[in-house]
């Protein structure tokens, strides 16, 4: 009798000992979370205000994401594993994406924005972003080929083509950098839609240029 208490009790300190480490990881993942959401929202408008070409504003957006990304990794730091799934990972994945969006369109992060991205955000996050990059990029290619500016867009398209050529062979398994392949299947069907829209843009410039001429050429 005196043993199976002993061991009862044995029991019971393990799963007191189990319970106060999952409470503290599970504060932790709250955390976590919270900080996710605020970096999500304040990355989202960051990229809204780069779609509208308000640099000033994306600027301002992703300086108030700083103080919140900053706390996530200094709260995840001993429970790294905690970050590199759902919400938490997709914090860093939109985040990144607005850094590395702000280096396409305005030419140039300043490494004080980009330090977080570059030096903290888990690696499969990184690669996430840049797949989901080529589609705001392909966004700012169609408006500037909506407005007639083809040379501008075909620079855009050309930073698509090298990107694709950079990870079309990469071949993760899901469990290590979720999506990720479809992300590449989808990059490489945007480009193939933007060379054919190029296509057509061009010769109907061309169609447009040549009955301007005509016309001036009929005498009235």
């Amino acid at each position: 009798m005196g043993e199976t208490t002993s061991i009862a009790n044995w029991l019971k300190s393990e799963i007191e000992r189990a319970v106060v480490m999952i409470d503290k990881r599970d504060r932790i993942r709250e955390e976590i979370f919270r900080l996710s959401r605020e970096v999500i929202r304040c990355s989202g408008r960051a990229v809204t205000y780069l779609n509208a070409m308000d640099l000033s504003k994306a600027v301002a957006e992703i300086n108030n994401c700083t103080p919140h990304i900053e706390n996530l990794v200094k709260v995840s730091k001993d429970e790294e594993d905690l970050i590199r799934y759902g919400l938490p990972l997709q914090a860093f994945i939109e985040y990144c994406e607005a850094i590395y969006l702000l280096a396409v369109i305005g030419g140039k992060v300043d490494d004080s924005l980009a330090r977080y991205c570059m030096e903290e955000a888990p690696p499969e996050a990184r690669l996430l972003a840049i797949g989901d990059l080529t589609g705001e990029i392909k966004r700012h290619a169609v408006n500037l080929i909506a407005e007639w500016r083809v040379e501008d867009a075909e620079a855009f398209v050309k930073i698509m083509k090298d990107i694709y050529s950079w990870v079309k062979y990469l071949d993760y398994p899901d469990s290590l950098v979720p999506g990720f392949r479809h992300k590449v299947d989808v990059m490489r069907r945007s480009i193939e839609d933007l060379e054919v829209l190029l296509a057509e843009t061009i010769t109907k410039r061309e169609l447009i240029n040549r009955l301007e001429d005509l016309k001036k050429r009929i005498p009235e």
